[in-house]
């Protein structure tokens, strides 16, 4: 027992030790690469939309990692061409125009283009224009899988849509239900390290659903290194596996005469749940490009999903979808049922409803913290404790593994949107007034 408590002690020292080094900035410069990072990761698979939002025969844009995409659905696959006209750079999303069904055509000169390769097919206002068949406009990958379309942002060829998915989201028998996308304003490493945050639990711990789903420790702390295990095996998603096990339930404030106790309100002995109570999962993990699974979240059985796709150094598009067992049709019916009755509302709820769902908080929490990291060098002047080791073992990750940076290149953010000044007059009739 004492031996075993010797090592406990010296694997925390360890820990304590990096952190620390950290903290100091002794070894902020393996970092580099990730604090370059702000527009998100080159050579990568991202989800840009759910499958219900494109219709057959539809368009519709998205930007991600600063780079404007137009997607159109023709007979069921989905396609992506930059969200620009190579004669004058319109985007042919802001007044989409389609004649046929492999076509899109700018609306600004009548350059149409096949969705399908690129390749310009027709210029409207030119007859036989020399043009046709040599201009082309740049095609983006895309890959369909549980009701998400992704796309390819990078360069040649696209390396297998499996190195990049989420690990249980390749899970065959799965039904999947898209729960939410919803533009946050704050840079995609922050969302990324407030998903898998030990200590962000804290914000956690009044959940309303948590006496029916999950209870929340105050936070969590790592008791070894091996607690941040790091997946990079060739081929493979390469991410960072969390472990939960030296968590804080309860603890104490002292002032002065005063104490007060701190816990989950779902772990009162006064006022027990109804059932044997289910914790917080205890492993889960943050996968490259931008992406945390979860599973057995918030019950065990169940899958959760969250990507947070970069759309500019300010903002990312937080995606979360959810998944359950889905090999029988009763499987499929009672996920469903669940998702419809506690589900959906348990994790997610539009603005301003109560009580807010379980992550409903985060985006709050990450809005706060962008301003400090983003625009107040945070980077440099964060102060660090043990339960950050996971974050600096996922920053390290990131700079070491990356295939590549995102940079603007020839794209540029845009312009604020401004509304036009319209000045509405009548003309006056002048012989109103003259005598008839």
């Amino acid at each position: 027992m004492v031996k075993e408590r010797d090592k406990q002690r010296v694997a925390s020292e360890e820990i304590y030790r990096e952190v620390q080094e950290a903290d100091e900035g002794k070894t902020r410069r393996a970092w580099d690469r990730y604090l370059d990072a702000s527009l998100g990761l080159r050579d990568y698979w991202y989800p840009a939309f759910f499958s219900q939002e494109l219709q057959d025969g539809a368009t519709r844009s998205e930007t991600i990692c600063g780079e404007r995409i137009y997607f159109k659905r023709v007979k069921g696959k989905v396609y992506g061409i930059e969200d620009r006209c190579p004669h004058r750079g319109v985007a042919f999303s802001a007044r989409p125009e389609c004649y046929t069904t492999n076509t899109t055509t700018c609306w600004l000169h009548g350059f149409t283009f096949d969705v399908r390769d690129g390749k310009l097919t027709t210029v409207l206002t030119e007859t036989d224009s020399a043009l046709e068949g040599k201009l082309h406009v740049k095609t983006y990958p895309t890959y369909e899988r549980y009701a998400t379309v992704f796309v390819w942002i990078g360069d040649g060829e696209p390396v297998p849509p499996e190195h990049d998915m989420l690990p249980t989201f390749m899970r065959e028998n799965l039904i999947v239900k898209p729960l939410v996308r919803v533009k946050i304003r704050c840079n995609w490493r922050m969302a990324a390290e407030n998903g898998f945050d030990p200590g962000h639990l804290y914000g956690h711990r009044n959940w309303a659903w948590a006496k029916r789903y999950a209870a929340m420790p105050l936070g969590t702390q790592p008791l070894d290194k091996s607690d941040s295990i790091v997946i990079d095996t060739p081929g493979k998603p390469k991410g960072l596996l969390v472990q939960n096990r030296g968590s804080t339930w309860v603890n104490t404030i002292k002032d002065g005469d005063e104490v007060a106790e701190v816990y989950n309100p779902a772990l009162d002995p006064t006022n027990p749940p109804p059932f044997e109570q289910k914790l917080y999962p205890d492993t889960f993990g943050c996968f490259l490009p931008c992406g945390l699974d979860v599973a057995g979240f918030p019950r065990p059985g169940l899958y959760h999903w969250e990507w947070y796709v970069p759309i500019d150094e300010n903002h990312h598009m937080y995606t979360i979808l959810q998944g359950g067992e889905g090999a029988t049709a009763e499987q499929r019916e009672e996920f469903l049922r669940e998702h419809e009755e506690y589900l959906s509302e348990a994790i997610f709820r539009p603005d301003g409803m109560q009580p807010e769902g379980f992550n409903n908080f985060d985006p709050f929490g990450r809005q706060e913290i962008n301003q400090s990291y983003m625009r107040e060098d945070w980077w440099h002047r964060e102060r660090m404790y043990k339960p950050d080791y996971a974050i600096i073992q996922w920053r390290t990750l990131v700079a070491k593994h990356a295939r590549g940076i995102q940079k603007w290149g020839n794209w540029q953010p845009k312009m604020p949107d401004e509304k036009w000044d319209v000045v509405f007059y009548t003309r006056g009739n002048t012989n109103s007034n003259l005598p008839k």
